[in-house]
């Protein structure tokens, strides 16, 4: 039987893994410890087992690719509870869309990522309800997602594979998409990159209040977003925190953020007046040659006074920093003396 469901599944579905022109997408990043599944002439593959794990459950040894909804409808059927691997759900196949995901119900665990990519026609992730770990997130180019809603039984996204140093966490191009909500149960976020872009219809970053230590944040061109909301309980970025090019973007509450271990950039959000909300950083790195720190072309700011005590912590001799084409555009001397709004 478990040979059976091999050959099915590796006639059915493309293994994550196995090179393909036409199903490459270049804005997913590449996670490791997903390309398991490898099959052999005869279809039977050691790394892409069916095993009984527990009591009531099952497990596939490997990452799975679907492109359409008949493989869906057909991999449901195994009622799998555990991808010893990730999950691509690529929606480019026109002929037979993807629309419904509740053949996954029964799925609890991912040991790599979950992407959802380039669907046309799926509005939300039911179906996907009783996951409770992944290894990962990415959601991208869904013109009709409108909810995640479905995700909120995950607890953890921590990644199970070793090999994998960096956890993404990645949302772009869901225009409907209008709030993160569905993470709100989540209790550990692993070493997690935070990229957040181009989501028209989101208004604030609220799910993600238990977010605590990070890789890094990019939240970047949502044009509806209003406030960072979401991100207030953020103590450590441990590379870069970057927003720039949001439209309507008000404040920065990133009130309990203290550590940032590379690059601040905040750039081209034309309703920001003040960087307070900043205020808990502890010092700005210097002597980092790659780049450097950048506030420029926000064209109401005029306080400054959020960075302050960062600046009168740091190596100011040795700092760059960028302060151009703002409402104001102070010195870090002026800002360390006090004339910083």
């Amino acid at each position: 039987m478990k040979i059976l469901r091999i050959l099915f599944l590796s006639a059915l579905v493309t293994c994550i893994g196995c090179s393909s022109s036409e199903t490459e997408n270049p804005d997913i990043t590449n996670m490791e410890g997903q390309n398991e599944m490898e099959m052999d002439d005869s279809g039977e593959s050691d790394d892409a087992e069916d095993s009984d794990d527990t009591e009531g459950s099952r497990v596939f040894g490997a990452g799975i690719r679907v492109t359409n909804q008949a493989q869906i409808d057909s991999i449901g059927f195994f009622g799998y509870t555990r991808l010893q691997g990730g999950l691509i759900i690529d929606g480019r196949d026109n002929e037979n869309p993807i629309r419904d995901l509740t053949p996954f119900r029964t799925l609890t665990q991912l040991d790599a990522g979950l992407n959802i990519v380039d669907t046309r026609y799926l509005k939300s992730l039911d179906g996907l309800e009783n996951l409770n770990l992944i290894g990962g997130i990415q959601v991208i180019g869904n013109d009709s997602l409108e909810s995640i809603d479905a995700l909120r039984g995950l607890t953890q996204i921590n990644t199970i594979r070793r090999r994998v140093t960096l956890t993404p966490f990645n949302f772009f191009r869901n225009p409907r998409l209008e709030s993160l909500s569905g993470f709100r149960n989540v209790t550990f976020i692993d070493t997690v990159s935070v990229s957040i872009g181009a989501n028209s219809s989101l208004t604030s970053l609220n799910g993600l209040e238990n977010l605590v230590t990070c890789f890094g944040i990019s939240v970047n061109s949502n044009e509806n977003l209003r406030s960072l909301s979401g991100l207030e309980n953020v103590e450590r970025i441990e590379a870069d925190f970057t927003v720039s090019n949001n439209s309507l973007l008000e404040s920065l509450d990133v009130g309990k953020l203290e550590t940032l271990g590379r690059f601040l950039t905040i750039q081209d959000n034309p309703e920001i007046t003040s960087l307070e909300g900043l205020n808990s950083i502890s010092r700005l790195e210097s002597d980092l040659d790659v780049q450097n720190h950048a506030i420029i072309r926000n064209e109401r700011l005029n306080d400054f006074c959020g960075i302050q005590e960062a600046l009168k912590n740091s190596d100011t001799t040795n700092l760059m920093i960028r302060i151009f084409s703002n409402a104001a555009n102070p010195t870090v001397e002026q800002i360390v003396n006090d004339n910083c709004n």
